[in-house]
């Protein structure tokens, strides 16, 4: 199987559109599908993490189902980062794709719109998760721990959440989560109603009235992207643009590659900054659009 997510990862668009689609007809093949679409999404992250990270930070697909598929990328990750047993790492992986279930159609509307919502459309968005939970309970899936997580996604420790208002240890530590990847993957999207977060700014939303025990398993999701996550572009003291390749075990500061100078012009193939040097230190994020003028695939492939 091909390793590079950067190719990979938008030919599970359809493959989730199909397991939706049939879950949704409660016919439990779905399931089959997804577990398909989820040894894909292993094998990817297992081959390089890093390369899956950029690819969550760089790909441009007009499907609101990247997102789902973004989001089990970051679970993967995080329930092997919490040293989750593949039990129930194949549940929180199972959750981050049908969480919303009952939502994709309406998840193109919220993205387009930039109008306040509707008392309908609020309300509709507060039962999506029980809406999610009745879609697989009629497909036949009978997983208590996955129908418990997909319904308590949108559960905050304060109380604050919905659809129950669940409190503290409540709420199912996988529920958590998926609301810590599916908020991410969203601040770092485009939407008609806002402009797109910088991974730094979404990190820092992420853990803005966040409860302890929200904040612990956000912590490890920090950890676990960076500060500057691979696949984000920076501004180097030397005046250079560069894109986040690897993130760093013996450092905060990352690994990056500069792939254009000072005079603006671009390096072929980018090169390797030690950003511990102060001549090359990041000073900064930076959203430029300069994915079209690179071979990401190449990029990732040569250290």
């Amino acid at each position: 199987m091909n390793t590079d997510p950067f190719t990979e990862l938008p030919k599970l668009i359809p493959k989730l559109s199909k397991a939706i689609s049939a879950l949704r007809a409660a016919d439990y093949n779905g399931m089959v599908q997804l577990y398909e679409i989820i040894q894909i999404i292993t094998k990817l992250t297992d081959a390089d993490e890093d390369a899956a990270l950029a690819a969550v930070h760089l790909l441009k697909i007009a499907s609101p189902l990247k997102q789902t598929i973004f989001s089990a990328v970051l679970m993967t990750l995080l329930a092997d980062r919490l040293k989750q047993n593949q039990k129930d790492r194949l549940t929180w992986q199972r959750a981050a794709l049908t969480a919303n279930i009952s939502f994709v159609d309406f998840q193109v509307l919220l993205n387009s719109n930039n109008n306040p919502l509707s008392a309908e459309q609020r309300q509709r968005i507060r039962e999506h998760p029980l809406e999610s939970q009745k879609i697989l309970e009629n497909a036949g899936v009978g997983d208590e721990e996955l129908i418990n997580i997909v319904a308590q996604h949108h559960e905050r420790c304060d109380g604050s959440g919905y659809p129950h208002q669940l409190k503290g240890d409540e709420i199912h530590l996988g529920a958590l989560a998926v609301a810590v990847c599916e908020f991410y993957t969203a601040m770092i999207d485009d939407r008609a109603y806002r402009n797109t977060y910088q991974a730094g700014e979404a990190l820092q939303e992420l853990y803005k009235n966040s409860a302890d025990r929200e904040k612990k398993l956000q912590t490890q999701f920090i950890k676990l992207v960076g500060i500057y996550p691979p696949g984000t572009f920076v501004k180097l003291a030397s005046g250079e643009i560069a894109i986040v390749h690897r993130r760093n075990p013996d450092t905060v500061m990352p690994r990056v590659k500069a792939i254009f100078g000072p005079d603006k012009q671009p390096y072929f193939g980018g090169l390797l900054r030690d950003c511990n040097n102060p001549k090359f230190k990041i000073t900064g994020s930076t959203n430029q659009n300069l994915r079209t003028s690179l071979d990401l695939t190449a990029l990732w492939a040569t250290d």
